[in-house]
């Protein structure tokens, strides 16, 4: 018997799924869902809102229940060093990714700012394989 998922569950998409190898906003790998609408019978059926706001709907078959904490890289990401450099990436916006560095206080507030980077997704393409390469060494 196939799982029935209800209203509240928390859900991701699973990898198996034909949603999951998109993964766009509105079909989020590794991000948690909420069952908003469970609809009898037919395909599509189990409504899905996910944690950037975005509702899609889904098969069952497409579906798992949620084991963890959602992790939203689609919003601004802050990373800061001992030395108080900060490094902000921001995916907020479609069809490019900004890149900032400067100082940072203790608030994620930028004290001194230094550039910003703009890049295209062909541009952030080659950066992912390039950190790929660089993690793969080391693992």
């Amino acid at each position: 018997m196939a799982k029935q998922f209800k209203v509240g569950d928390k859900v991701q998409i699973k990898k198996s799924s034909q949603y999951y190898k998109e993964d766009s906003p509105h079909n989020p790998q590794k991000m948690n869902g909420e069952v908003i609408e469970v609809n009898g019978g037919g395909d599509h059926n189990i409504r899905v809102k996910w944690d950037n706001g975005n509702t899609n709907i889904y098969n069952v078959s497409d579906l798992k229940i949620s084991t963890g904490a959602s992790e939203n890289l689609l919003q601004e990401i802050y990373y800061k060093d001992e030395c108080s450099d900060v490094l902000e990436v921001d995916t907020e916006c479609s069809g490019q990714v900004y890149i900032r560095t400067g100082e940072g206080d203790n608030s994620e507030d930028f004290v001194n700012e230094g550039k910003t980077v703009m890049l295209n997704r062909k541009q952030v393409k080659k950066v992912r394989k390039q950190l790929k390469a660089w993690l793969d060494k080391f693992e």
